[in-house]
């Protein structure tokens, strides 16, 4: 079996699925609605909180907290540094 058909069965065939098995087309619809919507605003948060330097949907997790700390980090010390030169730290 796919792996697409293993995450169908295990995931989306209750949620898109009639009781007789067949597509219920307007829960579809909905589903890929809601998931357009992701596809659509993932990209904005990752690309913020990554400092510009992650766009796509199809990262990781572990890829996208990674580079968010990395961030963070550079804009953290960047922020030190500008405080030490100004004197107040």
């Amino acid at each position: 079996m796919n792996d697409y058909n293993k995450v169908f069965d295990d995931f989306w065939r209750d949620i898109v699925c009639n009781p007789d098995g067949s597509l219920n087309s307007e829960q579809v619809k909905k589903e890929l609605a809601d998931f357009k919507f992701v596809m659509d605003q993932v990209p904005k948060v990752y690309c913020h909180v990554t400092g510009g330097v992650l766009s796509k949907v199809m990262y990781p997790a572990e890829v996208v907290i990674a580079s968010a700390d990395q961030n963070f980090n550079t804009q953290l010390e960047l922020e030190i540094k500008e405080r030490k030169e100004d004197g107040e730290l």
